[in-house]
């Protein structure tokens, strides 16, 4: 059993190994089940049924390891970015 009925694209992109884009697009095309409009929840149990077998508690927990690694990457990211902002004066350039 796991601990939400739902997950957002991310989650649910890594679950299904289709990127996020694929996966709003296959709830803006009604094959996968989704709640909200602000906050996008799709259904655990709609990704089962795409996938034809059910999600296993490991898949669910490496699949929020996958988006948290890459939010933390992005997050690098623009501190990395900003910093070179600052030391460019706040101007930014391209060669």
């Amino acid at each position: 059993m796991l601990p939400t009925p739902a997950v957002s694209p991310n989650v649910a992109s890594a679950i299904l190994g289709r990127s996020a884009r694929a996966v709003r697009k296959l709830v803006a095309d009604g094959i996968l089940d989704a709640t909200g409009e602000h906050q996008c929840k799709i259904s655990v149990a709609g990704i089962e049924r795409l996938r034809g077998e059910p999600v296993t508690p490991t898949e669910y927990v490496e699949a929020l390891a996958a988006v948290e690694r890459q939010r933390i990457y992005w997050r690098d990211f623009q501190k990395r970015r900003r910093a070179t902002e600052g030391q460019l004066g706040g101007r930014a350039t391209t060669a």
